[in-house]
């Protein structure tokens, strides 16, 4: 018999990815709930970029269950330090086009689950001292 969460996870799978435009040297930063592979084929450029959806190249999948939460950070990231495609003739999602290397796109990515630990961390000390903070008032209280 599995557990109850082991069941959720295997029905549930989400991804951070990262794919790129080697031709234009453009990054995207995603997150999606199924194979990256048919998330890429989705893809619809219109315009001068038209067919160029074949030449999109997968180069970083992350299985996570904060998927959007990495995604989320990594892209406040990567809006300080690179500039946004911002082109409509990537589709939807081509507001998450950047002009940077998949390496540097990558770092983005490692350094949000950095972020995420971190933070995690911190709101339990923060937790634990409030805690102590408030057994301390409620015996100063008459």
């Amino acid at each position: 018999m599995t557990g109850l969460f082991e069941e959720i996870a295997d029905g549930e799978k989400s991804i951070c990815y990262i794919v790129s435009l080697p031709v234009e040297r453009m990054t995207k930063l995603g997150y999606t709930n199924v194979n990256t592979k048919i998330r890429v084929s989705r893809f619809k450029f219109s315009h001068d970029l038209t067919g160029m959806e074949n030449d999109v190249v997968v180069v970083g999948e992350y299985e996570t269950p904060m998927a959007k939460t990495i995604e989320h950070y990594a892209k406040k990231i990567a809006d300080r330090k690179y500039d946004r495609v911002m082109d409509r003739n990537m589709g939807s999602g081509y507001t998450e086009w950047y002009f940077c290397s998949p390496l540097e796109m990558r770092s983005c990515v490692l350094n949000a689950f950095k972020y995420v630990r971190w933070d995690k961390r911190r709101k339990a000390r923060m937790a634990e001292k409030a805690k102590k903070t408030d057994s301390k008032q409620l015996e100063l209280d008459f």
